[in-house]
């Protein structure tokens, strides 16, 4: 794994995993999701148990990091004492993405 602060956003190839402080990661697609305080509250137990397993899917929109996939992932790191999170970056095209 690569820390983020090594090159530019711009410059992380597709599929590549990355260490990410969390503060960093953008939730806004998290709309889309149906909340689930036991999911959360379950894999905060998993991931104290065994870390993570599996990057959070991420994409670049306009110099931000927004996650598309694993929203309970991120919610149990926020819940779990850690600073950052291993993301997996994803090429979006703007048809993939809901509107705002």
């Amino acid at each position: 794994m690569i820390a983020a602060s090594e090159d530019p956003l711009n410059a992380w190839p597709e599929g590549e995993i990355r260490l990410l402080p969390l503060a960093s990661l953008g939730e806004s697609y998290r709309r889309y999701r149906l909340p689930d305080a036991a999911a959360e509250a379950a894999m905060a137990g998993a991931l104290a148990r065994y870390g993570q397993l599996s990057p959070l899917a991420v994409f670049v929109k306009d110099d931000a990091i927004e996650v598309l996939d694993g929203f309970k992932r991120l919610a149990a790191a926020l819940i779990e004492p850690s600073s950052q999170a291993a993301t997996k970056k994803r090429i979006c095209r703007r048809s993939m993405i809901a509107p705002r």
